[in-house]
């Protein structure tokens, strides 16, 4: 499973350096105010001040879970936060509806604020993956093959980090 989970990541990091810089409005530096490199405890903060819920199953460690209403208007399931070396590299969203009318409805509104993205036809477990990208800063949307969709916001030197991190670990 590691593996598999390594093998995606450096795929997706190929994909997020061939992508094409595009975007009409700057790519943020985070999600919902809280900028990349952040700590676990800033993010904490930061969530309960705009009252969403935290689910207490989860740990710095293996990121930290809440869950939303909603994101960007859209209906939401969970927005997971991860860390590598207590810097917030990551964050996903987790929609709670599924299939390509949510995928082209949110890739719609991305398209109009970032430009078109570049989109990619089954890659890993992905019918579809668009990507979004300058020199810091990527979004990824998602479709996957079993319907679900997800949005991920990252920084490209923390995801690095992590991946070297997760390397050494093999």
């Amino acid at each position: 499973m590691k593996k598999l989970k390594f093998i995606l990541v450096v795929f997706i990091l190929k994909l997020l350096a061939t992508a094409s810089i595009s975007a009409q409005s700057k790519i943020p530096n985070g999600i919902l105010g809280i900028n990349f490199g952040s700590s676990p405890a800033t993010v904490k903060e930061i969530m309960a001040k705009k009252g969403h819920p935290q689910l207490h199953t989860n740990d710095e460690n293996s990121g930290l879970v809440y869950t939303p209403n909603s994101f960007a208007g859209n209906r939401c399931e969970a927005i997971v936060f991860r860390f590598t070396n207590k810097k917030m590299y990551e964050a996903m969203v987790f929609f709670s509806n599924k299939g390509y009318d949510t995928y082209a409805r949110i890739y719609k509104e991305l398209a109009e604020k970032y430009g078109g993205g570049k989109t990619d036809t089954h890659v890993g477990n992905a019918l579809f993956l668009s990507i979004w990208k300058d020199e810091k800063n990527a979004i990824m949307l998602q479709l996957s093959t079993k319907s679900e969709v997800v949005l991920t916001y990252v920084n490209i030197a923390l995801l690095d980090e992590y991946e070297k991190k997760s390397k050494s670990e093999y």
